[in-house]
């Protein structure tokens, strides 16, 4: 049917003629990108629920505006869910405001980095995220380790250069590093060089969750990962 076709009458007609269009895309193609996922039915029910009627900035029981306390109880339960989906004892708090993976690295990026500071994350080309480059770069010295000859992450230099470069901020997880990841071994890395580690899982969070891929927690100080992927969500992050 040739959508299109329908987009010249009323307002209304041409925003449902859109969506229809856009239920052909998932209905009828098969799409295999990284960044994108078939939300689960339950997801897609919920997102036409009045949850994005007010403004909910702020944290749960600060918020700047009134009739916001349904948001409290989401983001508690969520925090709740996180923390038995991960079978995380203590010690992390949660949110769910960052509206994708790449807003969450950035407040972890505004809250940890000062403009002189220094960033040692995987090189892009070797699978790494290009917000822990070009995002983080803007405003920070960005410095990559990369991959040994058999593509695995190359921690000896991680460490060599963590040791030399003293940075403050270390990234793990990336795109396209379909490897698993030692967190525990770049956490001590990234300790002894007085660094913080930020764990970016939002291609490999499932599978942390399921057990077949070592875990995160306890060993980063802060862990991303957005909820279109392999979760299978709405448009958001953690």
């Amino acid at each position: 049917m040739d959508y299109l076709a329908r987009f010249s009458g009323t307002d209304s007609g041409r925003i449902r003629a859109i969506i229809d269009a856009q239920w052909n895309t998932l209905s009828n193609h098969i799409h295999l990108i990284a960044s994108a996922c078939y939300p689960f039915p339950e997801v897609m029910r919920a997102l036409a629920e009045p949850m994005c009627v007010f403004p909910i900035e702020g944290l749960p029981g600060e918020r700047f505006f009134p009739g916001t306390g349904t948001m409290d109880m989401i983001e508690q339960l969520s925090e709740d869910l996180l923390h038995s989906l991960f079978s995380i004892k203590g010690g992390y708090r949660a949110t769910i405001q960052p509206h994708s993976g790449t807003q969450a690295n950035q407040i972890v990026f505004n809250a940890v980095l000062a403009p002189d500071d220094t960033v040692l994350s995987l090189r892009p080309h070797d699978g790494g995220h290009i917000s822990h480059k070009v995002l983080v770069g803007r405003r920070n010295k960005a410095h990559f380790y990369g991959l040994t000859p058999e593509s695995l992450i190359d921690y000896n230099e991680l460490r060599r250069l963590a040791l030399h470069l003293r940075p403050k901020l270390v990234i793990a997880g990336g795109s396209s590093y379909p490897r698993e990841i030692d967190f525990a071994r770049i956490a001590a890395i990234s300790h002894e060089a007085g660094a913080c580690l930020h764990a970016d899982i939002s291609h490999t969070a499932t599978f942390v969750a399921a057990g077949v891929h070592r875990s995160v927690f306890p060993h980063a100080d802060f862990v991303t990962f957005n909820m279109v992927k392999n979760l299978r969500g709405p448009k958001g992050a953690h």
